[in-house]
């Protein structure tokens, strides 16, 4: 099926990446200076 991914962006200017590999659930949280940059 692959890999499927949602980001959600909280009040914290922060960016949540969740990430489901193989059904695996990963969390990767980005400063929103990363994107604005």
């Amino acid at each position: 099926k692959g890999a499927k991914g949602d980001i959600c962006v909280p009040a914290l200017k922060s960016v949540v990446l969740h990430v489901d590999v193989e059904g695996r659930r990963m969390d990767v949280t980005l400063p929103l200076g990363l994107l604005e940059g």
